[in-house]
């Protein structure tokens, strides 16, 4: 049983005490008193469930709402299902709302923007990552950085980052000559992929092949000149990183 604290139906003044031993206590409300919370002996609090299994806080109910009730209010929605079967997670921010959802028999996650009623990512029964925004995958503002080689086209450089651009000298490189040098980043594993650019209006265009070579701790990024002609130009190459695995 438990020690029950019970609000009196009868009596505007009154509450209705009953106790044990078990160091449980509940909270319980109505004529016949029916528990609203649980705190267990290992002070675990229960909402809507007599057992909080261990947890510090267990709300068991078909909707929970966390934060300001009413529209336009911020707060964070656990709902089991909507009408349509769908178990879903809503944040309301005041101005949008968002969603992560069960899509059910479809085996997926969904990411949802509810306020533009849209799809943003989902990922699928077999872990595929799908984004649907126009804008696409990629690093976003923060993840980047920029370097610039100092010297000659062959000084190494480094750049802890996922993403960004190195801007490298502009000393000359003869026709058909090829200048390498390291880009240090320890986000690089031998297994990643290096995607590699050039700047528009940065070089001659077609002038130049890259060429990456991953390694544990950075890669090495070897510019050739195809050209007829010397070229001195200051390159900045655009780089990302998507991590590799062989397993």
């Amino acid at each position: 049983m438990a020690s029950i604290i019970s609000a009196s139906t009868t009596s505007a003044t009154a509450l209705n005490l009953s106790g044990d031993t078990t160091g449980i206590l509940q909270l319980a409300t109505g004529a016949t008193p029916t528990t609203a919370v649980t705190i267990d002996a290992s002070q675990n609090v229960g909402i809507g469930t007599t057992s909080p299994g261990g947890y510090k806080l267990n709300v068991n109910g078909a909707s929970v709402n966390i934060g300001a009730t009413g529209t336009g209010n911020p707060s964070l929605q656990a709902v089991t299902t909507d009408a349509a079967g769908i178990s879903y997670l809503a944040l309301q921010n005041g101005t949008r709302n968002y969603s992560i959802r069960d899509e059910g028999t479809a085996g997926a996650l969904t990411f949802r923007d509810d306020t533009a009623v849209a799809e943003r990512m989902r990922i699928d029964s077999s872990g595929n990552v799908l984004v649907t925004s126009p804008a696409g995958l990629g690093y976003g503002t923060g993840s980047g950085g920029t370097v610039t080689q100092a010297t000659s086209k062959s000084t190494s450089v480094t750049l802890n980052k996922p993403t960004g651009q190195i801007t490298m000298n502009n000393a000359a490189l003869l026709s058909t000559v090829t200048a390498s040098f390291t880009l240090y980043n320890s986000l690089i594993a031998a297994t990643d992929i290096i995607i590699l650019t050039l700047k528009s209006g940065t070089g001659t265009g077609g002038a130049y092949t890259f060429v990456t070579e991953a390694g544990g701790g950075g890669c090495v990024i070897d510019v050739t000149n195809r050209s007829v002609g010397t070229l001195s130009e200051a390159l900045v190459l655009n780089f990302a990183i998507i991590k590799g695995a062989t397993s």
